[in-house]
């Protein structure tokens, strides 16, 4: 049977995902008119989903240490898969995720200094679908923090932490992508301009479709 294709944007706070998203979601259904596309976001994506968002980036989520976070990452993560993902999936149409499997590793397991959740992690990745692509927007901290600091809008308590945890944060996702065997994997130089990092976004993207 055939089945869509599933793309992932990753990275740490200031990367630049969700601009590149928005380029993509702007752009993608007018080059392909033939493709149906779903942009989606983790945490949240569905319903339920959004609920439990809510209590990971508010305040009542500051205190949690990795392994009630990752409790709750991998119940929105059903959630939003079960009914959002695989559906669309199974309608061969392409998926494009904000954040996916290799976050909740960089940020719960290493940057949370959570190590005793690390099977516990892997073992939930077993029941959940794989990326076709997965495009890792690689950036200096220190460049993104600059870019935290000086974007309007309210900021998560993720936002905030300090350069260590945001320095283990990219360290983490490096170790995903070494550990895991399912991913492919584009890395975006994402401390260049915006319409630099897009023309490597859209490239990748493109390739894959």
């Amino acid at each position: 049977m055939q089945r869509g294709i599933f793309i992932v944007l990753e990275g740490g706070e200031g990367a630049g995902k969700t601009t590149q998203i928005k380029r993509l979601q702007q752009q993608l259904p007018q080059e392909f008119p033939n493709r149906e596309f779903v942009f989606t976001r983790e945490p949240g994506g569905s319903p339920f989903a959004d609920q439990i968002r809510s209590l990971i980036l508010g305040d009542s989520g500051k205190d949690a240490n990795g392994f009630t976070l990752l409790g709750l990452f991998v119940a929105a993560r059903a959630d939003h898969v079960s009914k959002v993902v695989l559906p669309a999936l199974a309608e061969n149409k392409v998926v494009i995720c904000d954040r996916y499997l290799a976050a909740t590793y960089a940020y719960q397991v290493v940057a949370q200094e959570n190590r005793e959740i690390e099977e516990l992690f892997w073992a939930h990745t077993k029941l959940v679908p794989q990326p076709d692509l997965t495009l890792l927007c690689d950036i200096d901290p220190r460049i993104a923090q600059e870019r935290v600091n000086a974007r309007a809008g309210e900021k998560t308590h993720f936002d905030s932490r300090s350069l260590e945890f945001h320095e283990h944060i990219r360290e983490g996702f490096d170790e995903y992508f070494k550990k895991s065997p399912h991913a492919e994997v584009v890395r975006i130089r994402a401390e260049e301009s915006e319409e630099e990092v897009w023309n490597q976004v859209q490239s990748a993207v493109k390739s894959k479709l």
